[in-house]
């Protein structure tokens, strides 16, 4: 016997389906800006365009431009001024 009774989906086109383009159309490669790079995303619920932006950069278009903070708050040496003096000391 050893059979075992699934229900399994049919197969269709994978409802998970994406596919990724490169952006050619000047249109298209203009939508993305500062240099982020372009994909076509093709779903089923239709065509989006997608920015892969710099770093530094955010937004649906890379237009917004975000500067590293974190890298002043991990380096221990820029935190030398939050110590306090020994207590009992002049």
């Amino acid at each position: 016997h050893g059979w075992e009774h699934r229900t399994v989906a049919p197969t269709l086109p994978s409802l998970r389906s994406e596919v990724f383009k490169p952006c050619v159309e000047d249109k298209d490669l203009a939508f993305c800006l500062n240099e982020g790079e372009c994909s076509i995303i093709e779903t089923v619920a239709g065509v989006h365009r997608h920015c892969r932006c710099k770093e530094g950069y955010h937004g649906l278009r890379c237009d917004q431009f975000v500067p590293k903070t974190d890298a002043i708050l991990s380096d221990p040496n820029e935190l030398t001024f939050t110590k306090a003096p020994p207590a009992g000391e002049p």
